[in-house]
């Protein structure tokens, strides 16, 4: 028997959310805690090998003193445990990069097995005497393109082997429908045709008749559906963005001569929640943020699982804050960043997004106990609402307003306001003698002319207004 623990895509040193300062401190946070996590667990069932499927670190700038003691704490512990480490080289930090941090005379140190460049195969032994051996290969540069798995040699007989690859499985998708024509074709989930590096295809793995194969470089942690090979990609350790909702960690695997059982321990403790939320006319503010609430709490007590995850057939998923005995990380306080969508009508909540944001966030942010509360609307205000019942449109009343000579004569007082308040404060415009000149150019005029529509024109949007009634 052989375990092995496998993750990957950590991304460590990144420049996410460098204009979003308390995100970025919680991401590279859990990301510390979940690697950690991964670490201890490893250490703790005392597995064989411990698998780094590249883009442990995003390349983007040079490699920080807090990640590099980090990492080094990491590879003492799991050499000082005598548990093998196999690190491939990524997209993001190729062999290029690792020289150019004297990283890969780190990993040399600390006895880590280097897949930086060409294929090449190393044998090993379990700590039951079970030999197995390891084939992969890595990225030397950025922009690997080359379906380098075809230089993979296939399965010796009677020997159990690994493949160890970070690259894009073509026809890996995942879809309803199951595999059909063309499935070659199909992406990995959040890749795009641009993030296809180190190609290759379900047939590829097929024909190498491996034991296991550990991916890396696809965010979403799953296991690809075909015959004759079980291949898992690891995902990203943490979410990165709300984009990478759902279950992250790291893959456990037990291999047996003609077994492989795997299962997910959930290791990350940010959660990324989309929450939509349709409001109504007479929802009180209260009341939305009662909504928001039970809306959340639902969706977090019922997360289901990473479609990805629900499709393999070989082992469970663990979820650890379920009461799960696989790993236990419930003293760690779940980060939960939520992004909600909101559409409807109601002029309360929508002048509390537009005038007052932070403290809605705030008071939402308490009610759900979220570290991030991110406020999206396609709300639309009651007045146009009101325009679209009656079959009118904004252009007609406008048109309408402009031949009201009420109308244009407050227009003009507010522009002639705005134009005011703009000389006073407004640096230059002077000609040659030194000279106010006043308003001169057309962006400028145009600018306060909207201004000043803005000032007038929820005045004017009134249904007695419209309806020829009394001023307001």
């Amino acid at each position: 028997m052989v375990q092995i623990l496998h993750l990957g895509d950590c991304h460590f040193d990144d420049a996410y959310y460098l204009n979003r300062p308390e995100r970025k401190r919680l991401l590279d946070e859990c990301r510390e805690e979940a690697l950690r996590a991964a670490v201890e667990t490893a250490v703790d069932r005392q597995v064989d090998l411990f698998v780094w499927a590249g883009d442990l670190l995003d390349g983007e700038r040079r490699i920080s003193l807090k990640t590099r003691s980090m990492l080094e704490q990491a590879l003492s512990d799991l050499e000082g445990a005598k548990v093998e480490m196999a690190w491939m080289t990524g997209n993001h930090d190729p062999k290029s990069y690792l020289e150019a941090q004297s990283l890969d005379q780190l990993l040399e140190a600390h006895g880590v097995h280097l897949f930086d460049g060409k294929v090449r195969e190393v044998m090993l032994k379990a700590r039951n005497g079970m030999p197995y051996k390891l084939v992969g290969s890595g990225h030397e540069e950025r922009g690997l393109v080359e379906n380098r798995v075809r230089t993979y040699p296939v399965k010796a007989d009677g020997v159990l082997t690994i493949g160890l690859l970070h690259g894009s499985v073509q026809g890996s998708a995942l879809t309803g429908g199951g595999a059909g024509k063309g499935e070659d074709a199909e992406l990995p989930p959040g890749l795009e045709p641009g993030d296809l590096y180190f190609p290759c295809t379900k047939a590829d793995l097929t024909r190498l008749g491996y034991d296991l194969i550990c991916l890396g470089h696809v965010h979403v942690p799953y296991k690809i559906e075909m015959s004759g090979a079980a291949a898992f990609y690891a995902g990203s350790l943490t979410g990165l963005s709300h984009k990478e909702a759902g279950v992250h960690g790291a893959w456990l695997h037990t291999l047996g001569y003609g077994a492989v059982k795997s299962r997910f321990l959930e290791l990350s403790t940010l959660e990324w929640k989309t929450v939509q939320i349709a409001v109504t006319p007479e929802l009180s503010l209260t009341q939305f943020v009662e909504l928001v609430q039970t809306k959340t709490e639902t969706q977090i007590a019922n997360p289901g699982l990473t479609p990805y995850l629900e499709r393999f057939d070989n082992g469970s998923l663990v979820r650890s804050r379920s009461g799960a005995d696989e790993l236990s990380i419930s003293n760690q306080r779940s980060r939960l960043m939520l992004r909600l969508s909101i559409s409807g009508v109601n002029d309360t909540i929508l002048t509390a997004i537009r005038h007052d944001p932070e403290t809605l966030r705030d008071r939402i942010g308490n009610a759900v106990n979220a570290a991030e509360v991110e406020i999206r609307s396609d709300m639309v205000p009651e007045r146009v609402l009101e325009l679209q019942r009656t079959g009118d449109t904004f252009a007609a009343h406008l048109n309408t307003c402009l031949e009201d000579p009420e109308f244009m004569a407050n227009l003009w007082a507010a522009y002639a306001q705005r134009a005011l308040t703009f000389e006073a404060e407004r640096p230059g415009l002077e000609d040659d003698n030194g000279f106010r000149t006043g308003l001169s150019d057309e962006d400028s005029e145009a600018q306060l002319l909207k201004e000043a529509l803005h000032d007038l024109w929820p005045r004017w949007m009134q249904p007695s207004r419209r309806m020829g009634g009394d001023q307001a």
